[in-house]
């Protein structure tokens, strides 16, 4: 077990760390100038892709590790932390501290008392400096009654701590993991956000059509002043639907950058989400996968290795026990929830591209009709619109399933959100 001049030297570092790293937040990072890996941690081929000016999926994963300043600030955190210690040296090490704690609590206690006799001196003897002493007193005693407080709580701390080196690197692969999966979220909300702005355009300009229509008509006493109204009010309603639109888009990308090391000022190119992987759910057995979630499941570990540290017996030990059963069948059930989500998703796709073949065989007929001079400009430009919407709808659906088969396949790696 560690001396209490190594552990008090690591509560030292760990507090200067603590306030380089918050500086280090306001900082921006950028793939360019963050602090990163060594130079032979990846090829140069690896490392040219970072440090270009795209985003990419695949890339997310290493951008985070190497450029993410809560990755880099939990990572520095846990260094500074590791330890070897099992969990009854921790609990003992808290033990300790609730001790020096109480001892200095019980020291100033003292110096506050002697302090009061010197005040008792002072008020008899007429002598002045008394109110001096009665500040410092007061002072004394609360600062003795606040570490008395801290003693007791730490010493609580100790007698429910479970803590070992083990769970602590559990809960580090959790945090950090939890980051990337963040970060791969964030590019396909992006993604996503992003390709509804062209279709709410299209929208706007059917409904300026509309408006223009609408007013044609009533120009030849065909439509009243209400359909018009009616008319310029779901175009006000498209175009407020757009501005706010773009400004989520923009919010999502603002999260994107940070969670990738760039700064809110740069504009790298973010790329889109690839296409889902079909073959790999002709692979998938939600049954036999189930199995593999548990064993990798890092919440799970976690709980279990808590358990291992617990005494057998004591209330903590019998709920921890129905934690961990409640948590197994938890995972259980959200395998093949996942599992059903990529099914959906599948067949979804597989509406969304028949779509997208009807509406351009409507685009292509009537582009043919339009040569003809058989339908209107308008009419042409309204399906236009429908056949991009379709195409809009198919792209959703690709990284509706792309990301509904990543989120299995992290089930898989151990992680499953709550």
């Amino acid at each position: 077990m560690e001396n209490r001049k190594t552990r008090n030297g690591k509560q030292i570092r760990r507090m200067i760390a603590s306030v380089v790293l918050s500086g280090a937040l306001a900082v921006p990072f950028c793939p360019m100038t963050a602090y990163a890996a060594p130079e032979s941690a990846y090829s140069a081929e690896t490392w040219e892709k970072l440090r270009d000016n795209k985003i990419e999926y695949d890339e997310i994963s290493l951008l985070v590790q190497e450029y993410n300043p809560y990755y880099l600030n939990n990572a520095a955190s846990y260094a500074d932390s590791k330890t070897t210690e099992n969990a009854n040296e921790i609990r003992q090490g808290k033990m300790e501290d609730a001790e020096d704690l109480e001892s200095s609590a019980d020291q100033m206690a003292d110096n506050a008392d002697s302090l009061m006799d010197q005040l008792e001196e002072l008020v008899e003897s007429g002598a002045t400096g008394a109110s001096g002493l009665a500040s410092s007193y007061a002072s004394l005693k609360a600062s003795s009654a606040l570490l008395h407080q801290n003693s007791i709580t730490t010493r609580q701390s100790a007698n429910t701590s479970y803590e070992d080196a083990d769970t602590k690197a559990l809960n580090q692969r959790k945090k950090q993991t939890a980051l990337i999966v963040q970060a791969q979220g964030l590019f396909a909300s992006y993604n996503l956000a992003r390709i509804s702005v062209p279709v709410i355009e299209n929208s706007i300009a059917m409904a300026e059509r509309n408006v223009a229509r609408v007013q044609n008509k009533i120009a030849a006493g065909a439509a009243t002043q209400s359909a018009l109204l009616s008319a310029q009010n779901s175009l006000k309603s498209l175009q407020g639907t757009l501005t706010s639109t773009k400004a989520s888009v923009e919010s999502v990308r603002q999260s994107l950058l940070l969670n990738t090391g760039w700064a809110s000022t740069d504009s790298p190119e973010i790329c889109g989400v690839p296409e889902p992987d079909l073959s790999r759910i002709e692979t998938m057995n939600s049954d036999a996968d189930v199995q593999t979630a548990l064993d990798e499941n890092i919440s799970l570990k976690l709980d279990r290795k808590t358990l291992s540290n617990m005494d057998s017996g004591t209330t903590d030990y019998q709920n921890q026990v129905r934690t961990i059963a409640s948590e197994e069948q938890t995972i259980r059930n959200s395998v093949k929830s996942l599992y059903q989500t990529i099914l959906t998703d599948r067949a979804a796709l597989e509406t969304a591209q028949s779509a997208v073949d009807v509406q351009q065989k409507k685009l292509s007929s009537m582009q043919t009709s339009f040569g003809a001079g058989l339908c209107t400009k308008n009419e042409l430009l309204d399906q236009e619109a429908s056949a991009a919407s379709a195409e809009v709808d198919l792209i959703t659906a690709k990284i509706n399933l792309q990301q509904a088969i990543q989120t299995y396949e992290w089930a898989l790696q151990g992680y499953m959100t709550s």
